[in-house]
């Protein structure tokens, strides 16, 4: 488990998008599995196994759980592995799972 920690305002936010290649990395660079990702196109890290997931509840608040993780997992190479990467999620957060509808 990691954790990111610190008061308001000192760029853990920041940080997290940065990793997802959402905003530029200014200093540094971020490695997954020994490979540079920072620079990457956001897809390009999606797809890698790196999302970036807004803070809040009920981003798509119409979506059922399900589909709200569906969308978050989605690019062109998972719709073959959706089934698993759902029923792994799922099992990882059982919460989820009675909430699933």
């Amino acid at each position: 488990m990691v954790a990111i920690i610190g008061s308001n305002g000192a760029g853990k936010t920041t940080t997290l998008r940065a990793i997802g290649g959402l905003v530029p990395v200014r200093r540094g660079r971020v490695d997954l599995d020994g490979t540079r990702i920072s620079g990457l196109p956001p897809a390009a890290i999606v797809a890698g196994g790196i999302a970036h997931v807004p803070e809040g509840r009920q981003l798509f608040p119409t979506m059922t759980v399900s589909e709200n993780l569906e969308l978050g997992a989605r690019t062109p190479e998972s719709r073959r592995r959706r089934p698993e990467t759902l029923a792994r999620v799922l099992e990882l957060f059982p919460r989820l799972a009675e909430r699933r509808r």
